[in-house]
């Protein structure tokens, strides 16, 4: 995947936070939260594939083999940490405790099936032969939904202290 390409990816993922933080009606404090909390996040993905390269569970063909190229990893703040941190925030405001199972269950889920979906057609990512390669990608994905809401919380508070966006 050329450096072009990864450039427009990037710009639609900035695009596709804002479209997210519209629907969501989220404040500003929230949006700004999330997008905190996607910076963090891409952060942690990044320790993870440097980990994950070190024992052998993945690395990349692009980029530095053990983490792609750092703008790859642009997506990942907006789109992973940030939109999804967005619709985690409202997933939980509406249901709670089972909203958050659910949002944790359903972004796990992705993740894996996107790392699986990309190493087996695209060949940028390559997985080791072991399934704690899948188990540890699965335990990435969670940590990184998790510090997105962990980072989210001081910043704009618990999913229900703030109002929608249009209700103040």
């Amino acid at each position: 995947m050329g450096r072009e390409n990864l450039i427009v990816i990037a710009i639609f993922s900035a695009v596709v936070f804002g479209a997210t933080a519209l629907m969501t009606r989220a404040g500003t404090r929230r949006v700004l939260a999330a997008l905190a909390g996607g910076v963090c996040g891409a952060a942690l993905n990044i320790g993870w594939d440097v980990a994950a390269a070190k024992f052998g569970w993945w690395h990349y063909m692009v980029g530095a083999g053990s983490m792609a190229p750092l703008i790859g990893y642009v997506p990942v703040a907006f789109v992973y940490g940030g939109a999804f941190g967005l619709a985690g925030w409202r997933a939980m405001r509406k249901w709670g405790a089972a909203g958050a199972i659910g949002f944790f269950a359903v972004y796990v889920s992705w993740n894996v099936f996107r790392d699986y979906t990309v190493s087996h057609y695209s060949g940028i990512l390559v997985y080791g032969p072991s399934p704690l390669a899948w188990i540890m990608d699965a335990v990435g994905s969670f940590s990184v939904a998790a510090l997105v809401q962990m980072v989210m919380w001081p910043i704009a508070g618990a999913p229900k202290s703030d109002a929608l966006r249009g209700e103040d």
